[in-house]
């Protein structure tokens, strides 16, 4: 596999991106995967509850798979995780104080946990996770273990019994002491199967195709049936896996629920990627570039859709007091969206200058 950028990604990315974002965007508009939005009796609020699984899934395997493509050796630990949390933490940061102002408050003590990355790892003992942004904390947690990883295990057999060795402890850690988060185990093995996948140099194979298509797909219909086998019950909060889930419910079923989750999000990123591989040869330099944009835009509009939507939400129903919720859908789709992407790219263009001049001060 050449080290050249991969298209396939970008539309993973781009994928993973909106997602996430029409998953969160009912919170603004109105629950319109509940077709009565319109006035039509179909209630497809079902797909919501699985974009969550969805657009995080790919986001976390395109990280893993990244990691390796352009880290598949790491020689010193720290400087590499230097690297890549400042890289992610900028940005983070002045997220993070968006949050703290229009999503929920913090104390001292949960700003100080916040502001170090940790939240994933000292939840729920003593911290709740901030609304999307556990996943930086996940993500920091999860180069720690990238890192030692690679740096250890250099071969398939010690890889595979590094992160069996590595999930085992952190649950023995969660059992006694009730800290680490449930979406680290969530998400463990997609990111896993992340650096598999780029290690094995499985999508540059000439036999990946419809047959690998076809596999995905049936994966995808058998794990959906299982996961909504658990859809209703107390351990759930409108379907989806919940901290209350993971504290009570019996082993067995937080491992079903764990495995159709991870099948799905992976069945979900090989359906996409085989696509992918297919339609970039028609793909043209405008929609090529509008890809990059998205994909470049990624991390910033993962960060930043809550607060700007909450704000333009906000001055909405101050101009528009009466209104019904499908023109609000229509201001934020229109108008909130793009404004979005715009800041997330600015942004994110900023981090990648300040980056630069820190690395010319600084060298690795």
């Amino acid at each position: 596999m050449s080290k050249g950028r991969l298209l396939e990604l970008d539309i993973l990315r781009s994928l993973g991106t909106l997602v996430i974002v029409f998953h969160h965007l009912p919170d603004y508009a109105g629950n319109f995967y509940n077709l009565a939005y319109f006035g039509l009796p179909i209630n497809l609020s079902y797909v919501n509850v699985l974009n969550t699984y969805v657009g995080l899934g790919i986001f976390v395997f395109v990280s893993g798979f990244v990691l390796y493509y352009t880290n598949p050796r790491v020689d010193r630990v720290f400087s590499f995780l230097k690297r890549r949390i400042l890289r992610i933490f900028p940005m983070y940061l002045v997220a993070l104080a968006l949050f703290a102002v229009t999503v929920r408050r913090l104390s001292m003590s949960e700003a100080f946990i916040h502001v170090l990355g940790l939240p994933i790892l000292l939840a729920p003992r003593f911290v709740v996770p901030m609304p999307t942004l556990w996943f930086v904390g996940l993500i920091v947690v999860l180069y720690v273990f990238y890192a030692l990883l690679v740096k250890y295990a250099p071969n398939y057999l010690g890889m595979a019994l590094f992160s069996l060795v590595s999930f085992g402890l952190v649950y023995l850690v969660r059992h006694f002491f009730y800290v680490v988060e449930y979406r680290f185990f969530l998400y463990f093995f997609i990111f896993l199967a992340g650096v598999f996948c780029s290690k094995m140099r499985l999508f540059d194979r000439r036999d990946f195709g419809v047959s690998y298509l076809l596999i995905a797909m049936l994966v995808l219909c058998v794990a959906i049936v299982a996961f909504r086998s658990f859809h209703k019950g107390p351990i759930y909060d409108y379907g989806e896996v919940t901290e209350a889930f993971v504290s009570q419910a019996p082993i067995t079923d937080i491992f079903t629920v764990s495995v159709a989750v991870d099948m799905i999000m992976l069945a979900t990123v090989f359906v996409t990627f085989t696509l992918a591989k297919k339609l970039t040869r028609y793909l043209n330099e405008r929609i090529t570039r509008f890809l990059s944009f998205v994909s470049f835009s990624s991390y910033g509009v993962y960060l930043f859709h809550r607060p700007v939507l909450d704000a333009m939400t906000t001055a909405f129903r101050l101009v528009f007091p009466a209104h019904h919720a499908y023109w609000r859908l229509l201001y934020l789709v229109a108008l909130g969206l793009p404004l979005v992407f715009a800041l997330s790219y600015i942004a994110q263009v900023l981090s990648d200058k300040m980056m630069e001049r820190l690395d010319r001060l600084v060298p690795a």
